[in-house]
């Protein structure tokens, strides 16, 4: 009985880590790997409204400081 016990304990070692070494071992599902991005890869969102926070009668306002020499 401890040898059947040894060899189904030693099998399921042998399985997890032959998994854990595999692609499909990483990610618990295929519906996430396709949403991750792959690495080095550049994802822009680009926003759907471009409308400007400011009217063109207003303008925009700048800070700045003045340096006298």
């Amino acid at each position: 009985m401890q040898e059947f016990f040894f060899t189904l304990v030693s099998i399921w070692f042998i399985y997890k880590l032959f998994d854990a070494f595999t692609i499909k071992g990483r990610s618990t599902s295929a519906s996430q790997q396709q949403s991750r991005p792959r690495e080095g890869e550049v994802k822009i969102n680009e926003s759907k409204t471009n409308a400007s926070k400011f009217t063109e009668s207003e303008g925009e306002y700048v800070d700045f400081e003045e340096i006298k020499d």
